[in-house]
Formats: structure tokens, sequence, C-alpha cells
């Protein structure tokens, strides 16, 4: 993947966390949980909420951990030098897509704004 794809992937990481009041500064901090969709090609294979470190300082070898998710099936790690980040502000989702030897199909993965606990 190329340096400019990248940054634009830390950009994506960048606003979603600074949409959902975090500190863009703080590695991995799992406080927070996030609704999170999983889809091999168009079918959806999990929705649930879990906890999702993100770390988009400089030097991080790994932007995202779903580290609740513990499933040999699904990817848990992300790279912004390896997958691609989108953020959408009308939806306020973060979107991670990639391909896996694990997965028949491309996947992707939907992060919604903060999960609220009440």
């Amino acid at each position: 993947m190329s340096k400019i794809q990248e940054q634009m992937n830390l950009a994506a990481i960048h606003e979603f966390l600074t949409n959902n009041l975090m500190d863009t500064k703080s590695p991995m901090s799992y406080e927070k949980k996030f609704d999170t969709f999983y889809y091999v090609g168009d079918k959806r294979i999990f929705a649930e909420s879990t906890r999702i470190g993100f770390d988009i300082t400089e030097g991080s070898d790994v932007n995202a951990h779903m580290h609740e998710i513990n499933y040999i099936d699904f990817e848990t790690v992300f790279k912004a030098s390896e997958h691609r980040f989108s953020y959408d502000e009308e939806n306020e989702t973060l979107t991670v897509t990639g391909e896996s030897e694990k997965h028949e199909a491309p996947y992707k993965v939907v992060i919604n704004s903060i999960y609220m606990e009440f």
C-alpha cells in the first residue's frame, strides 16, 4: 500500500476518534464499546458491541484491534499499511476493508460511533 493511502487511512481513524471525543494520542484504550458489524462479501457474519483499541501514534504497527473478538475465523487486527479505512461522517462509521486467506471474498468491518451503556 502506498504511503499516501496509509496517511489517508490514519486520517480516517483520526476523524472517527475525534468525533467520538477520544484522545488521538492515547494508544489502545479499550474503555469504550462500539457497535461492530463484520461482513464477508455481502453477508453479515456477526454484529455485536465490543471494545476496540485504536492507536494512530507514530510508529504504531497495529492501528485497530478488536481484542474481545477471539474467533480464529475473523480478522481482529487492522493496520493502516495493509487495510483500507474510511470514515463516513454522516453515518458516523469507520469502515475497514481487506482481503484474507480466512475468507473466500473480501471482508469489511463497520464500526459505529460509541455504544452507550445504560
